[in-house]
């Protein structure tokens, strides 16, 4: 579990890199970089999924309690996190193509920040 913790910190890490490029190539020149923004964000949105797939295994007590998780609770895990991970993209591609990017009122933003 330390290990999938130390991906979703690279993947922020990552994210904030990708960020402060954008931010400041936009400083310098005024003009919106939303391609290399979206790309930060997609290294954000995977560092959550990593960091909730963590939390979810070290909920069945994986690697605290248990050395392996039962054949019925991995089952369990992969089709919550697939279902998640798809309504995840959804909302995303949702917020990028028909919301402004820099409006975080909108519902999709609201959805996207439940797991945090």
């Amino acid at each position: 579990t330390y290990k999938m913790y130390m991906v979703s910190l690279v993947l922020e890490v990552f994210h904030l890199f990708i960020m402060c490029l954008a931010y400041g190539k936009y400083a310098v020149d005024g003009r919106d970089n939303y391609g290399l923004r979206t790309f930060g964000r997609m290294f954000e949105s995977a560092s959550i999924l990593v960091f909730l797939l963590m939390l979810i295994v070290m909920g069945k007590g994986y690697t605290i309690t248990r050395g392996r998780i039962s054949t019925g609770g991995s089952v369990k895990i992969a089709i919550f996190m697939t279902l998640f991970v798809i309504t995840y993209c959804v909302l995303f591609i949702y917020e990028a193509k028909v919301l402004y990017s820099t409006h975080p009122t909108s519902l999709s933003h609201y959805v996207l920040t439940i797991p945090l």
